[in-house]
């Protein structure tokens, strides 16, 4: 028995222990975070109400699930690209296409290391201000209960030899009437708690309910014709065509300044919405080369307004590197400044119009697609992907609510029924209180019968030939019965004296009240 303790208490230690260096959440100052998961986007690696536990890393790799933070939340998709220095591309599995933001290293919470279905629903329904009241009461309660038994059992192992040394006579009262005052007690004070946040709490709350979800998409292909050479022989380096939607970043081969002599751009835009679509409009496209972020620019129109009709639009457009190396070097010498790299976009313009189902759109759609020009080699953008996902509705006041399991209960009546339970359970337990209060001023033989009154029986006559053990109090005598299961018989003798025993076989235990003791 001593050593399954030390295993269980190794065990106990060994898991406290992988607890506080691996899962210790980040408030503790640990690496762990755990995220509720909310929405489809990650079917059907994660669904709502699944529990992610994500962990902390030096260093994150594609491929990875990671939660990081936006201004609009946490957020936990899948790394299919980018770099840690550049931020990294991410999106969810049962997404088209990747998320708008590029998480950095110090933007992500963590790697997801394990993840639990469902339980994040629980942890949901925990945080409600009723429950976590009711389990406060609980936890408090059994506390309470467990250091009374092992202050009980350690009295018992000290003082094992007599039944006296044993009996529960701190107690006022039944150990189930103690019980019965602690938990209407305890959950009297969790439903007052649980009240107060409530009535904290406003009655109204604003809520966001979704009328149209739609999404602008752009996706970039292109063809470089080269200078024919050994590395080229056919003077063609492409198509470069995006990857699937699982991996939207490409890597592109090598293109050498010396040997590109055009690029052909091709550009398909996609809307979809959760309405059927009934639009037109036209698409554009402007070609900018800039030295830099704080240099110069220099833009012209690559694409004259062309007019498309429904939900997709579709453009090719050349980019000549030797007319751009032209300007370049044009503006190299009047100004006298040369830079080592330079950058060239287009920046296609889709303006769309009509109607997503009942709803209205007039909206245009820039995305970009970029490049870094330099004396050795050209570099594509390698995200040939890109969205813009938007959603309209409207804010609704409507009574807030908070959630008890799959009930979602107004917080008006949360307050009243939780008042209104908590002075019911704080009335019982006073009640019983008051009991056991007003025993304490009766005699011995009342406050027995408060504390073991299931144990006596009234008699009118009785025949004791047993022999006879005479106990030296009435607590005794209650002790006797009730560790044996038997019942303590009491005999009215003359008018106010009373006689109580026990039969144990041949034996008999006695009690005589005095007469004055007898009346209370």
């Amino acid at each position: 028995m001593r050593t399954w303790r030390h295993v269980t208490a190794l065990a106990s230690a060994a898991l406290v222990l992988v607890w506080f260096f691996l899962l210790r959440p980040t408030f503790l100052g640990g690496p762990a975070s755990y995220i509720v998961v909310s929405g489809v986007s990650m079917l059907p690696t994660l669904h709502t109400g699944d529990l992610a536990i994500v962990i902390r890393q030096d260093e994150y790799r594609v491929g990875d699930v990671v939660a990081y933070r936006t201004q609009q939340g946490n957020v936990i998709h899948r790394i299919v690209g980018g770099t840690a220095a550049a931020g990294f591309i991410v999106q969810g599995d049962n997404k088209n296409a990747p998320d708008p933001w590029q998480p950095k290293p110090a933007d992500i919470l963590g790697r997801m290391w394990w993840y639990v279905p469902g339980l994040g629903n629980w942890m949901v329904w925990l945080r409600q201000p009723p429950v976590a009241g009711a389990l406060v009461g609980m936890v408090a309660l059994i506390a309470l209960v467990g250091g009374r038994n092992v202050q009980q059992r350690r009295r018992g192992r000290r003082m094992a030899t007599t039944e006296k040394q044993t009996s529960l006579d701190w107690l006022p009262a039944s150990p189930g009437q103690i019980l019965a005052i602690a938990v209407l007690l305890l959950l009297g004070l969790g439903l007052t708690g649980g009240a107060i946040l409530l009535f904290r709490q406003p009655l109204t709350a604003s809520r966001y309910v979704e009328r149209l979800r739609y999404e602008h998409a752009a996706a970039f292909e292109y063809t470089v014709k080269m200078e024919p050479s050994i590395l080229y022989p056919q003077g063609v380096l492409g198509p470069v065509l995006p990857s699937p939607s699982t991996t939207p970043a490409t890597t592109a081969p090598p293109i050498y300044s010396k040997l590109a002599r055009t690029m052909e751009v091709g550009f398909t835009y996609t809307l979809t919405a959760s309405a059927p679509p009934d639009v037109k409009g036209e698409v554009s496209a402007d070609l900018e080369i800039s030295a830099g972020k704080d240099g110069w620019h220099k833009s012209s129109l690559i694409l004259p307004p062309t007019a498309f009709s429904g939900s997709t639009a579709s453009a090719r457009m050349t980019i000549d590197f030797s007319e751009a190396w032209v300007l370049i070097d044009t503006i190299e010498k009047e100004t006298g400044v040369t830079s080592g790299a330079y950058d060239i976009a287009i920046h296609p313009h889709v303006h769309v119009l009509g109607r997503l189902g009942s709803e209205p759109i007039d909206e245009v759609y820039e995305p970009t697609f970029k490049l870094t020009l330099s004396r050795s080699v050209i570099t594509p953008d390698a995200n040939l992907i890109q969205s813009q996902p938007k959603q309209r509705g409207d804010t609704v006041i409507a009574p807030a609510a908070v959630l008890l399991g799959p009930l979602h209960l107004p917080v008006e009546t949360g307050r009243w029924g939780s008042a209104s339970l908590a002075a019911l359970c704080l009335l019982g337990a006073s009640l019983l209180a008051g009991q056991v209060y007003a025993s304490l001023n009766r005699d011995e033989i009342a406050r027995t019968r408060v504390r073991h009154g299931t144990l006596f029986i009234t008699v009118e006559q009785a025949f004791l030939k047993s022999q006879r053990i005479e106990v030296a109090s009435m607590e005794d005598l209650a002790h006797l019965a009730d560790r044996d299961g038997r019942v303590i018989l009491d005999q009215e003798r003359e008018p106010g004296t009373h006689v109580y025993f026990v039969h144990d076989g041949d034996l008999v235990y006695t009690y005589t009240a005095p007469k004055a003791r007898a009346e209370g």
